[in-house]
């Protein structure tokens, strides 16, 4: 499911992506998994949004990259980059991150969210 939302708080209405069972700002914020807030460090955090907003799409390494840092690296270096982020990511979502279900692997590409 690929719904955006608005929801009126006391600062005035704050736009919220909802895919699959993920949740967040679109400005940034906490993000939610079956109902529960992902704790993450800032760059993953920054690459978890990056595949909730594309999801169900793929996101290269270098855009979660860019999305994380604001930079841009070659490929290996960013594939590399991306590797850590979501081991980090696959172990606080993941329930056994060796064997991922919602975080996929494409290979040659990226990483996507799987939200079905």
């Amino acid at each position: 499911m690929d719904d955006n939302h608005s929801i009126e708080n006391t600062e005035g209405p704050t736009h919220v992506i909802q895919k699959g069972t993920f949740l967040m700002e679109a400005c940034g914020g906490p993000i939610f998994y079956l109902g529960r807030e992902i704790d993450l460090p800032p760059c993953a955090k920054a690459c978890l949004a990056a595949l909730v907003r594309r999801a169900p799409e793929a996101v290269s390494y270098q855009e979660l990259v860019r999305q994380a840092l604001g930079i841009r690296l070659n490929w290996i270096d960013a594939q590399d980059f991306a590797l850590w982020r979501i081991t980090r990511i696959r172990q606080a979502i993941e329930p056994d991150p060796h064997h991922p279900t919602c975080v996929i692997s494409v290979p040659g590409v990226g990483y996507r969210l799987n939200v079905e």
